[in-house]
């Protein structure tokens, strides 16, 4: 759990605090052996295990996102995306990409793609396969407020006007346009579920492959909860939401 006033708590066996941050946390992700930390002055990362906190400063980090147990994505207030190393406590940057014109609102790790969506209402892709190659994905009539991969063949887009766009990867056909409740803060994915989080409440569904193949039904895919900051879903088709004041 991330707090405004730079505080971080872990849960790992018990609820632990692991001390302050240099700056007001801003986004959070699980690394094999500590978390990375996305603050208003920078990045930090906390290994778990006692060990020197690791920090690069950097315009307000927006979004991270872990590629391995090691190295993550991270992307920041003006529109860069930088990926990084996490190593005998020190970061190294592998690359560093001038991938947008307005803030990263979102990255997600597709293998051997890299997806991020920004205010200037584009999702783009860094092809880790060409040197972190960037390129086009999808355009928008607004700013675009998170990502998520569902699978190996669909990207899943939130919207600040509430859409949820499920795409394509190959082709970035868009498959499908589903509706929030509100500006999406927070989006994950898995093969059978979407699950969107807003200031308003949430929504989950079924995937379109899910819906195809005539899995299961989602129990109320639309069902309304308290205001969402964020959201989680694993492999095995459960859904974690996180509620609170923004």
């Amino acid at each position: 759990v991330v707090f405004g006033d730079g505080a971080l708590m872990v849960t790992v066996a018990s609820t632990r605090h692991l001390g302050a941050l240099s700056g007001k946390a801003r986004c959070v992700c699980f690394l094999g052996p500590g978390v990375a930390v996305g603050t208003d002055c920078g990045i930090e990362v906390i290994p778990l295990s006692p060990g020197p906190v690791a920090q690069e400063e950097t315009p307000e980090t927006t979004a991270v996102a872990a590629l391995g147990s090691q190295s993550f994505a991270a992307g920041d207030a003006e529109g860069r995306v930088r990926v990084l190393h996490w190593r005998r406590g020190s970061l190294k940057v592998q690359t560093h990409r001038e991938v947008h014109s307005a803030r990263v609102n979102g990255i997600a790790n597709g293998g051997d793609a890299i997806f991020t969506v920004s205010d200037d209402q584009s999702c783009r892709q860094l092809d880790v396969l060409e040197d972190f190659a960037i390129k086009p994905f999808h355009s928008d009539s607004c700013k675009l407020s998170a990502v998520a991969c569902s699978g190996e063949r669909v990207v899943v887009i939130g919207a600040e006007d509430g859409r949820v766009l499920e795409l394509r990867r190959r082709t970035a056909e868009v498959l499908r346009v589903l509706a929030a409740p509100g500006p999406v803060t927070a989006l994950q994915a898995t093969d059978s579920l979407i699950l969107a989080a807003t200031g308003a409440g949430a929504r989950l569904w079924p995937t379109t492959s899910n819906r195809h193949h005539g899995a299961a039904a989602v129990a109320d895919p639309g069902a309304e909860c308290p205001p969402l900051v964020a959201v989680a879903a694993d492999a095995g088709a459960g859904a974690g939401l996180a509620e609170g004041p923004e």
